[in-house]
C-alpha cells in the first residue's frame, strides 16, 4: 500500500490489550506519528493516527503544519460523526492562530482545551517535592505515598 498525505489509520485493538502501529521504513528516514484516542461513554476507544514520513529531500516538508492537524480533525470527526472536545499540549503548531480560527469557525462541533505547560498539583506526589521517582514513571519509588515499590537496604 503506497503511503498517501491524506491516509487516516485507525485501530481498535481487543480489550486490555495495547495498540500498536507498526511502521516500516529505513534508518536515515525520519516518520512523525500524529495520534488521538477518542472516548465515548460506554464504548471502547479509538486509536487515531496520521504518519508524516521526512525523506531528507531539498525542500520538503520535516514534520506536520497546521493544515495537517486541521485535516487530521476533521477527518476524525467524519468518521465518528460526533462532536469533538480536542486536548492540546504547548507544541507550537499547537498554538497557530490559523488552528485557533479553525476552531473558532467550527465551534458548533469542535472545543479546544489548551493544556497548561505545567501544572504541579495535577500530581500531588511530584507537588510536594517528596517523591523522587526514577527516570520512568513506570518504575515507582518506595518514597512515594501509594508506591509498590521495594526498598533494596539491608
Amino acid at each position: 500500500m503506497a503511503y498517501s498525505q491524506n491516509s487516516l489509520g485507525r485501530t481498535r485493538p481487543p480489550v486490555s490489550a495495547r495498540p500498536v502501529v507498526t511502521v516500516r521504513g529505513r534508518g536515515s528516514d525520519r516518520v512523525n506519528v500524529a495520534g488521538v484516542v477518542c472516548y465515548r461513554d460506554g464504548e471502547r476507544p479509538y486509536l487515531f493516527y496520521r504518519l508524516h514520513v521526512y525523506h531528507g529531500r531539498k525542500g520538503e516538508p520535516k514534520t506536520f503544519f497546521w493544515m495537517d492537524y486541521r485535516d487530521l480533525i476533521v477527518a476524525i470527526h467524519q468518521h465518528l460523526g460526533a462532536p469533538l472536545v480536542w486536548c492540546w499540549d504547548n507544541l507550537n503548531v499547537h498554538l497557530a492562530g490559523q488552528l485557533a480560527d479553525f476552531a473558532t469557525a467550527n465551534a458548533d462541533w469542535l472545543r479546544i482545551v489548551q493544556l497548561p505547560s505545567y501544572a504541579p498539583e495535577l500530581n500531588p506526589p511530584r507537588a510536594t517535592g517528596r517523591c523522587s521517582a526514577g527516570p520512568w514513571p513506570t518504575s515507582p519509588s518506595p518514597t512515594c505515598p501509594g508506591s509498590s515499590g521495594s526498598s533494596n537496604a539491608s
